[in-house]
């Protein structure tokens, strides 16, 4: 049975601007190159606006640092783990290190990009962000829009269709002609920028030490593809959230925040207008779903 499951996952060839390579050295090559460029550098231009005009700050989020409590863990030495990361006293060099798993997205994969990159992290530091994505939950709801329906408790994905189905139908009833745009931002989990995220839960009002400790765990990531069972060499993880890690998903959900703040300023100031100018609620009408989005605009 297990050699039968890995023939069917066996990667025998890519492909790879018209040549097709067959080597497991030339694989593991082509895969290194892709990911290592595409999470293994950071590429931030900088932001030219300011995050305050854009983004209100909560006070009310000091309960994501409270002491962690044995009844959330049941083994000692997790616990001491546990402690030490919550005095930032933890080195995660060591735990924080993955294997990145290459799952098929279509039926006959033939490049790397026909890949999703799944990481296989140590426990002890899925133990830590698992910790932290509990308490984030809890409380994700004061500092993201209700348009906001990925990873969040009590919000699914047949909300989502709901509020988009009643956009369509408002609009339809309004007679007026409008624009519906879907973005599907490529790659976003592997090439959103550290440094994004963290200015983002900053303005926020995100704790000192919660943020030192999503530093943290930035800072000491490292990752190596898994092509066929043979681990390659490893790159720093510089930018991305690692799919397979409890925390990630709430972290990519705070980083496209960004968005609806910036389509909100841009009609506060005049530069976009609601396509129902009587539309209830104060935000621009867009609905997102992970790294879906669909915007409504007016159609001139």
């Amino acid at each position: 049975m297990a050699t039968e499951r890995f023939r069917h996952n066996l990667i025998a060839q890519i492909n790879s601007n018209g040549s097709v390579f067959s080597a497991h050295h030339e694989k593991a090559s082509l895969f290194y190159d892709a990911f290592q460029s595409r999470m293994g550098v950071s590429t931030f231009p900088g932001m030219n606006f300011e995050l305050s005009v854009l983004i209100p700050t909560n006070a009310d989020l000091e309960s994501l640092v409270d002491p962690f409590f044995t009844i959330e863990m049941d083994d000692l030495d997790f616990y001491r783990l546990a402690a030490q990361f919550h005095a930032e006293l933890a080195d995660l060099q060591c735990i924080n290190s993955s294997y990145i798993t290459l799952v098929p997205k279509k039926a006959n994969p033939e490049c790397v990009n026909d890949f999703r990159p799944i990481s296989l992290m140590s426990i002890c530091l899925k133990f830590l962000t698992k910790l932290m994505a509990d308490r984030l939950q809890g409380v994700i709801k004061k500092v993201v829009h209700e348009n906001q329906y990925g990873f969040i408790k009590g919000r699914t994905i047949q909300h989502c269709l709901a509020w988009s189905f009643e956009y369509i139908h408002q609009f339809q009833q309004s007679k007026q002609e409008i624009l519906i745009l879907k973005l599907d931002f490529e790659k976003a989990f592997d090439t959103i920028e550290h440094i994004t995220i963290l200015r983002i839960m900053e303005q926020m009002g995100f704790p000192t030490t919660w943020l030192n400790w999503v530093r943290m765990v930035f800072d000491s990531a490292s990752s190596s593809i898994l092509l066929n069972g043979v681990p390659g060499n490893f790159f720093k993880c510089r930018r991305g959230v690692r799919q397979g890690d409890p925390l990630s998903p709430l972290l990519f959900v705070l980083g496209t925040e960004l968005l609806q703040a910036i389509l909100d300023r841009a009609m506060n100031i005049g530069l976009l207008t609601k396509p129902i100018i009587d539309q209830g609620g104060g935000d621009f009408p867009i609905v997102q779903y992970a790294d879906d989005t669909l915007v409504f605009l007016k159609a001139s």
